[in-house]
């Protein structure tokens, strides 16, 4: 009885064996991302990196629906060569998941039914454009990102005018003996990589007058935007300005702050009665009226 009795054992176990489904083996290409794809696109650059890109390897993990749509996307590498950059992972793994959410995968079949894949593997790559992107096979085209171009500033550094932020006019002396003279002030400057205003100085044939030290209070005040050349903001130095007091010469283009009219002096409430009296009375002796006269 014994014997019969593990015979019926070994007997129902095989029964139930063949009646459990077969789970069959994955295939090869079942994490391959590429794998199945009928649609894609590349993903982007974040706007923190856009004024100074730099070339990344990223491995990013996701999962597809049965319906062929990628999901919980995350980055499992973020290979660079400068370890500050890491900062910014962040923000890549959200350009990917934005650019992921376009892509379009066939079915899936498994057992007969349309199944989802887990932990797909796909590696992509910023590089910098080398003029030959169009010639890369079709099968990288969407895991190959290429960044865009360093920036750099247009217009001449050597001209004032440019990248220019900020800036005032110059003020006209209130004196009746400066009331009918005109004058033309030349003055050299540098521009450091901030964009601030260094060195004024008037230029060699430049003569020290109540004019060029007005133009000079002027420029130390003006401001500009940094200039960039391939992403690295650059030191302007030696620009030459030109300032013009009174009647402006017919053939000279100028700007609104380096044109100063006769009589320009905008006045304050705290130095409207001051002026006036000083203007009454040039042998007025104060500190204030000295100052306010451009006198040493």
């Amino acid at each position: 009885m014994r014997h019969l009795y593990m015979i019926i054992c070994v007997f129902a176990a095989g029964l139930g064996f063949l009646a459990s489904p077969v789970q069959a083996a994955k295939p090869e290409k079942y994490h391959d991302g590429l794998w199945k794809n009928s649609y894609c696109t590349n993903p982007g650059v974040p706007r923190a990196v856009k004024k100074a890109p730099f070339e990344v390897e990223i491995e990013a993990i996701f999962d597809i629906t049965s319906a062929g749509v990628p999901e919980n996307v995350r980055i499992t590498k973020f290979i660079t060569e400068n370890e500050e950059n890491q900062r910014h992972s962040k923000g890549y793994e959200r350009e990917l998941g934005k650019a992921l959410k376009r892509w379009e995968y066939f079915a899936f079949i498994e057992n007969s039914e349309e199944s989802p894949r887990h932990d797909v593997i796909l590696t992509f790559k910023y590089l910098q454009p080398t003029g030959g992107e169009s010639k890369k096979p079709q099968k990288d085209s969407c895991t190959t990102s290429f960044l865009p171009p360093l920036p750099s500033s247009a217009g001449n550094p050597a001209n004032p005018l440019v990248n220019i932020q900020s800036c005032s006019t110059p003020l006209f002396p209130r004196q009746r003996k400066f009331a009918k003279k005109s004058a033309n002030v030349l003055l050299n400057f540098d521009i450091n990589g901030a964009g601030k205003v260094i060195q004024a100085r008037l230029s060699k044939s430049q003569e020290d007058t109540f004019f060029s030290q007005s133009a000079l209070r002027s420029l130390r005040s003006w401001r500009y935007f940094p200039y960039f050349n391939a992403g690295v903001p650059q030191a302007r130095e030696n620009i030459a300005i030109s300032f013009y007091f009174g009647q402006l010469p017919e053939s000279i283009e100028h700007h609104k702050c380096t044109a100063t009219p006769s009589g320009y002096y905008p006045r304050t409430p705290k130095t409207k009665l001051k002026r006036i009296r000083c203007d009454r009375d040039d042998t007025l002796p104060s500190k204030a009226c000295k100052r306010l006269r451009g006198e040493k």
